[in-house]
């Protein structure tokens, strides 16, 4: 049903199968879409590229919609949501959660929701009334979905840790086919993005491997890279129409009120074919279309460029690009090094598309690919030399004649060398990936010293070590221990 083909960090790339044979390409954004209220047609939305729409499935169901979804939509894919939305804005709705599934059923959805209930933004007890209820109609549920389509389980909970992990190892025994964070929306509206980012690594560190993961209402551009890096496969959003009727003007980087606009920051055939001015001359329907369409080109195109840094490795060096949109966006950035095991765990180190890694400052002491790195060189070091030349891999990788002269004159001596960010490593390792290939700014921050000489005094531990030379080049602040046996070279 999901087989991943491309992965980094905790990211992938993969295809979703659906019961009716079709394919999604993941991670994917379904468009929602309203028949009854729309400036935007859905020929707009396929044109675009989008090949899959949600639709919701209680907004139907009160407007007695009653046709075969596909035959109306001419969508191969579509995905419904139960309603829990609407309960979540109005507190109540006059649905059950068997109506609610039947009604999915017979207008024939490819993927379907059962009825949960969304925590939101309440209290612990009424929080633990919404798990209770969501899990309770999940286990009705199974007695009543078929085989016909994939069904999700809504995990709730929110913000309480121990809620949140009830209803995980609750779905998880449920087994459905598709597991989706609930309301996260007030998270998103309120730029709580600290808080949403441990909700998203909690779900993803505890449910299985294999299960695709929707995250809610999640549309914004500068959202999407980071919750894809954490792990979710599938968003729904209606922003992009939403923005429109407010006019707001996506960018990759932010949101910007048309009114304010000079310039089209953006090469969408919407942009190209039209100017600001003329925009404005256009009537306001027409306006809300064009610039509905606009913003599903951005979120398009957003998702592309994320899978496009997973292909080449660099999602960590992608992230760290748009954290800079946001203050909020880059103190949530900030907290993954809280999670760098979990992060280091699920991303391959070495992949034939492989980029190089580029290095800026301290934080990226985190980066997944650094952690794996060198956690390798921690145990090839256990077997080290009696004498060892300890040499500043930057200065050799600028100039490797730099390193003859101290070779000649330690000539009995095993050259080792010492790097920023990754540590020691033997001169066998000199070309290989990830050092020689690393592009690493060497106007390096204080932590990165400090980091870097406790690397080389816990490796100056070794009680194989008899003799040990260390040239130290001039700007590196290094605290190294004195030894008996170390000699400090500066040059």
């Amino acid at each position: 049903m999901f087989t991943i083909k491309e992965r980094d960090l905790a990211g992938r790339i993969g295809t979703l199968k659906l019961k009716n044979g079709e394919k999604i390409d993941t991670p994917y954004l379904f468009p929602v879409v309203n028949f009854f209220h729309s400036e935007i047609s859905l020929d707009d939305i396929k044109k675009v590229g989008f090949d899959a729409i949600l639709v919701n499935a209680y907004i139907l169901l009160k407007h007695n919609f009653d046709k075969e979804i596909h035959e109306y939509t001419k969508f191969k894919k579509v995905m419904s949501d139960s309603g829990a939305y609407q309960l979540l804005q109005y507190g109540d709705i006059d649905v059950s959660n068997e109506e609610i599934i039947e009604y999915q059923k017979k207008i024939n959805t490819d993927i379907s929701v059962i009825l949960d209930y969304p925590t939101g933004k309440l209290d612990y007890e009424n929080a633990k009334f919404t798990v209770e209820e969501t899990i309770k109609r999940a286990k009705e549920a199974k007695n009543l979905i078929d085989d016909k389509r994939l069904w999700v389980y809504p995990i709730q909970g929110g913000s309480f840790e121990d809620l949140l992990e009830k209803s995980i190892i609750e779905g998880i025994k449920l087994d459905y086919d598709i597991y989706a964070i609930g309301s996260p929306t007030v998270l998103m509206t309120e730029y709580k993005y600290e808080e949403l980012f441990k909700i998203i690594l909690k779900v993803k560190s505890l449910l299985p491997f294999n299960k695709p993961v929707h995250l809610f209402g999640a549309g914004h551009a500068h959202l999407i890279p980071f919750a894809i890096a954490m792990g979710i496969d599938l968003f729904d959003s209606a922003s992009y129409i939403l923005f429109a009727r407010d006019l707001r003007y996506m960018s990759f980087n932010r949101t910007y009120d048309f009114n304010e606009l000079k310039y089209l920051p953006c090469n969408c055939e919407v942009c190209r074919k039209y100017s600001v001015e003329e925009l404005r001359e256009i009537n306001k329907n027409e306006l809300i279309r064009l610039l509905a369409i606009h913003n599903l080109y951005v979120i398009k195109k957003e998702l592309e460029n994320t899978k496009q840094a997973i292909i080449e490795g660099r999602l960590w060096e992608y992230l760290r690009e748009k954290s800079f949109s946001h203050p909020a966006l880059y103190k949530a950035f900030k907290q993954f090094k809280d999670f760098k095991d979990f992060l280091k765990n699920l991303t391959p180190f070495y992949k034939v598309s492989q980029k190089a890694i580029f290095l800026y400052d301290s934080f990226d002491l985190n980066n997944p690919k650094v952690l794996i790195a060198r956690e390798k060189l921690k145990e090839m070091n256990k077997d080290v030399d009696e004498k060892i030349l300890l040499f500043p891999y930057l200065l050799w990788k600028n100039n490797e004649k730099t390193l003859e002269k101290f070779t000649k004159k330690y000539s009995d001596f095993k050259v080792y060398f010492y790097s920023p960010y990754f540590g020691i490593f033997k001169f066998g390792l000199r070309y290989t990936y990830p050092f020689f290939q690393s592009e690493i700014n060497d106007d390096f921050d204080r932590e990165v010293f400090e980091d870097l000489s406790n690397e080389i005094n816990s490796f100056l531990e070794n009680k194989k070590i008899k003799q040990a030379v260390i040239i130290i080049p001039k700007g590196y602040i290094l605290k190294i221990k004195s030894r008996k046996n170390l000699l400090k070279v500066y040059i």
